[in-house]
């Protein structure tokens, strides 16, 4: 995100492709163009697949469509609930426990 700070506005910049390290390209239009792409998009781990109803889905994408929307500097800005938002929870528990683990390593014996 840019700020302008004159207007307390933001805008938000992409790109039309996107290439992570594995340097395969993930976008889905550039899978209907080019036929030798069979697999786009982006697949969670194993074990950390998320399975949403088809109303938990419609409402994430809601959401994420509303988190797009610049608010104005007055507006209430939304936050996403990690109760609502089940692939964010899964995310942070993972993390919670990754960080958990690495603080108790980090406590040596005897102090």
């Amino acid at each position: 995100m840019i700020g302008f700070d004159e207007t307390g506005g933001e805008i938000k910049l992409t790109i039309a492709r996107y290439y992570p390290p594995s340097d395969r390209n993930i976008d889905k239009l550039a899978a209907e163009q080019d036929k030798s792409i069979t697999d786009w998009g982006v697949h969670p781990d194993k074990g950390f697949e998320v399975k949403l109803t088809r109303e938990e889905s419609n409402e994430l994408e809601t959401l994420m469509r509303d988190l797009e929307i610049i608010p104005s500097p007055t507006g209430k800005k939304l936050v996403v609930d990690e109760e609502k938002d089940k692939q964010l929870k899964a995310a942070l528990e993972f993390l919670r426990k990754q960080a958990a683990a690495k603080s108790k390593a980090a406590v040596k014996p005897g102090e």
